[in-house]
């Protein structure tokens, strides 16, 4: 999903499926078992739509959802490790 989301879609937010494998394979140094897991595990739980081809990928509302929580969630423990550093 991090690879997905960094990605800039192209036209009706297709995300090339190369454009995820290819990092996750040579990049990151995942295996094939691993690369289709995550993939199954990401369509399954609705973050991920893939088109009957394989070809592409789209990122859902769901996923869009899960990455604003993330980012929300680090924003705030940044914040927090911030202000515990400030003199008082």
């Amino acid at each position: 999903m991090e690879i997905a989301n960094s990605v800039d879609p192209v036209q009706d937010g297709r995300i090339h499926i190369e454009k995820i494998n290819w990092p996750f394979l040579s990049e990151f140094k995942g295996s094939p078992a691993e690369y289709s897991a995550g993939l199954k595990l990401a369509i399954e739980r609705g973050w991920l739509w893939m088109h009957e081809s394989g070809t592409y990928v789209k990122i859902t509302d769901a996923g869009a959802a899960l990455f604003a929580l993330i980012s929300s969630q680090n924003a705030a423990v940044l914040v927090d490790s911030f202000s515990a550093q400030l003199p008082m």
